[in-house]
């Protein structure tokens, strides 16, 4: 959904989600797709998620594989597939506000030699330039298979939902799915306080809580939060600012990850309110993940540096990935990006002489301290050179 990026992620740090899709809670037996007889099917899958499928035939095309989305296509990717569209809009939820949709059939998916049939897919307007995918699958695949996520492989694995038995090492976290929507959901403790979370493969801005469940718990005084600044836009507009800080705890199930990065939102932006928040790739990434929504549980099988700290951008600013670079939105006193004289509505246009990947995670900003990255910046129609220092900022 417009430009694709060299990454394997959905949303940059643009945050631009369907939040809520009307569906059946019962979990009817499909008939619409036709499996191997081994019962499954593994594919290439770029950072875990996304893979190549033919539409119609037509293909194959980058794919994302996202829990927390319904079958989505662009606007523009529609029309090149030659889909027809259907003129009455559907109203969704989204970050920044609400928006109209339409919708668009499709008779085939093929992934390997799994064959998905009769698939209605979301047709989303998309501005260029927002760099994310043009094509999504989530809720309706969720209903039909068993789905492994390996990170450290780079593969997604897709299992016959009836003929499907779970055979691994990891724990178990139970979920909740939406009675009234395409939500999955499971309940986790942040800070020893358990909270009802939505699973998000396609969150990559990382884990956080909403502002009622900040506000009921006072997390950003208890957390001594002391950064904050943009937390990404929809097709609504700019989402609330966040507070960016650490958790103490983070326990799914049995599992415990000490001091994730979380941010606070400080106000209301979803029609899911009811969740303490979003548990996203920054979590999920420290296992191999599957989701049996037929048994209705998540297995988490620990990857080998399951427990490494996770590192938060040491140049002390928030971007938002464009094409021509990577746009500052804030700036953090005290930062490194301040001392070297960088502002907000600066576009870095290079880093050490590449242009930035738009990748809301760029390992480029996570680099040791003193690291020095050379920024060419343009301001105002003009280019600058900074020199930035990294530091430990959170």
């Amino acid at each position: 959904m417009a430009s694709w990026r060299s990454v394997s992620l959905i949303l940059a740090l643009l945050v631009y989600r369907l939040l809520f899709v009307p569906a059946a809670h019962a979990q009817p037996a499909f008939t619409d797709y036709a499996m191997p007889p081994s019962g499954q099917v593994t594919v290439p899958a770029k950072g875990g998620l996304t893979f190549q499928m033919k539409v119609n035939g037509q293909g194959p095309f980058a794919t994302v594989f996202d829990t927390g989305a319904v079958n989505v296509v662009s606007a523009n990717f529609a029309k090149q597939l030659g889909l027809k569209v259907e003129e009455n809009p559907i109203g969704f939820g989204a970050i920044g506000g609400g928006v109209k949709v339409h919708t668009t059939h499709i008779d085939t998916l093929s992934i390997g030699d799994l064959i998905v049939r009769n698939q209605t897919f979301y047709v989303l307007d998309i501005p260029s330039g927002m760099g994310i995918p043009q094509m999504l699958v989530g809720w309706e695949f969720l209903q039909r298979f068993a789905v492994r996520i390996n990170f450290q492989r780079n593969e997604l694995t897709f299992y016959d939902l009836p003929r499907f038995t779970y055979q691994g090492s990891g724990s178990a976290v139970p979920l909740i799915l939406n009675k009234h929507g395409n939500g999955v959901y499971f309940d986790a403790k942040v800070k020893g306080i358990r909270g009802r979370f939505q699973l998000d493969s396609g969150n990559e801005t990382g884990l956080f809580l909403n502002a009622a469940f900040v506000a009921k718990h006072h997390l950003p005084e208890s957390l001594h939060a002391t950064l904050r600044g943009y937390n990404g836009k929809g097709l609504g507009g700019d989402a609330p600012e966040a507070w960016f800080t650490r958790l103490h705890t983070l326990k799914l199930g049995s599992i415990v990850l000490r001091d994730p990065v979380v941010r606070l939102l400080t106000a209301k932006d979803s029609n899911l309110q009811e969740l303490a928040g979003n548990i996203g790739q920054s979590t999920l990434k420290h296992f191999t993940v599957t989701v049996d929504c037929r048994r209705r549980v998540m297995y988490l099988q620990k990857l080998s540096n399951w427990d490494a700290h996770e590192l938060f951008n040491r140049a002390g600013l928030i971007y938002d990935g464009q094409d021509g670079g990577d746009e500052v939105k804030t700036v953090f006193p005290g930062g490194p990006a301040e001392a070297a004289g960088l502002r907000r509505g600066d576009l870095i246009t290079a880093i050490n002489g590449i242009k930035p990947t738009g990748d809301a995670n760029d390992p480029v900003y996570t680099q040791a301290v003193g690291t020095v990255l050379h920024l060419t910046v343009r301001r105002d129609g003009v280019e600058h050179a900074y020199d930035v220092t990294l530091a430990g900022v959170l």
